[in-house]
Parts: C-alpha cells; sequence; structure tokens
C-alpha cells in the first residue's frame, strides 16, 4: 500500500510547481526501463557485472519519470486518482475471475495442477 505522505508530497510539489523538469521526459522514462532491463538481466542471469541499484530500486526511476512525464502531458492528481483506482478495480475484478476460473478447473479435473497445467493457464 502506498502511504499517503507519499501520495501528498507528490500532490504538493506538482500544486507548487516544484517538481524538477526533465528536458525530455519520455526519453527519460526509456532510459530508465532500460535501466531496469539491465539490472533485471544481470539478476536472473548471474552476471557479475555490480549493479548502482537493484531492479526493485531502478522501477522507482521508472515510476518518478513517469510522473513527471503524466503531469507534463496535463495530468493532475485527480485524474491519477481516479484513473489509478479504475484499473486497479478492473484488475482485481480479471484476478478474481481467473482465480474463479482456476478453482472450477481444479474440480473438473479431481486434483490439483501439475505445475505445467498452471504454467499453461497462467500464460492465458
Amino acid at each position: 500500500m502506498i502511504d499517503i505522505e507519499i501520495i501528498e508530497q507528490i500532490q504538493r510539489i506538482q500544486e507548487l510547481g516544484q517538481r524538477p523538469k526533465i528536458a525530455d521526459p519520455f526519453l527519460a522514462l526509456t532510459k530508465e526501463v532500460g535501466e531496469v532491463a539491465q539490472a533485471i538481466n544481470s539478476e536472473d542471469h548471474g552476471k557479475n557485472k555490480k549493479l548502482k541499484e537493484t531492479s526493485a530500486e531502478e522501477c522507482v526511476d521508472v515510476i518518478n519519470c513517469a510522473l513527471e512525464l503524466f503531469y507534463d502531458r496535463g495530468g493532475d492528481f485527480d485524474l491519477l486518482y481516479n484513473k489509478m483506482k479504475e484499473k486497479l478495480d478492473r484488475w482485481e475484478k480479471r484476478i478474481d475471475k481467473r482465480d474463479a476460473l482456476r478453482q472450477k478447473t481444479i474440480e473438473d479435473l479431481g486434483h490439483a495442477w501439475t505445475a505445467e497445467e498452471a504454467a499453461d493457464f497462467n500464460n492465458m
């Protein structure tokens, strides 16, 4: 859960026009996504490259750059909150529907899924 203080700080900074301006927010976002990809590659494939930050820490940079782009394109706190709520509700419904289908399938099969069956289902 996101701490409400962080949301309020983002809103205050945006309202006061104090967000540091990035020359090209989209370019910065793509750069940061690339850094996440490099970190994941290093973490998941045992690369011995020394990372400055973990992939999770790099994701924070992606979120910051995405917010900068969002505000740069005319977004405001109300839009962020309302759209995020709408999309999270939709995702939750999809997860609930998937889980119900998984349970019904388990009942129809008469046994718990094998790892392969579960992987196939999750990739639908």
